[in-house]
């Protein structure tokens, strides 16, 4: 299971945690997960800050600074992917639950 997940901005790396409490907080930012995804493509400035800020635990306004210092479109990629980690209990897609040996069937 994957612990953390780092996003860099504005050229510090800032650690997001992968936990239950984590998944919760930025599940609820928009509503669930498919509609989280949404805005992501969308690239909505707002989602990107309470993303970052939820698993971070630093404040919003902080976090909404560096977001604009840094620019959107460089933070799609490891908020995309943080986002699935979270969505998927902390694997990555496609990764076997722990314990489980992946034997190729479906």
């Amino acid at each position: 299971m994957i612990t953390e997940v780092s996003v860099t901005l504005d050229g510090e790396e800032i650690p997001l945690a992968v936990n239950l409490k984590a998944a919760i907080a930025v599940n609820k930012i928009a509503g669930g997960f498919v509609p989280l995804f949404n805005r992501i493509a969308q690239a909505d400035f707002e989602v990107f800050g309470a993303i970052i800020a939820a698993g971070s635990g630093r404040s919003l306004p902080e976090i909404e600074a560096a977001v604009f210092r840094s620019g959107v479109t460089d933070i799609v990629a490891p908020i995309t992917e943080y986002v699935t980690i979270l969505a998927t209990g902390g694997r990555k897609p496609n990764e076997p639950k722990d314990g489980a040996e992946s034997s190729g069937e479906r």
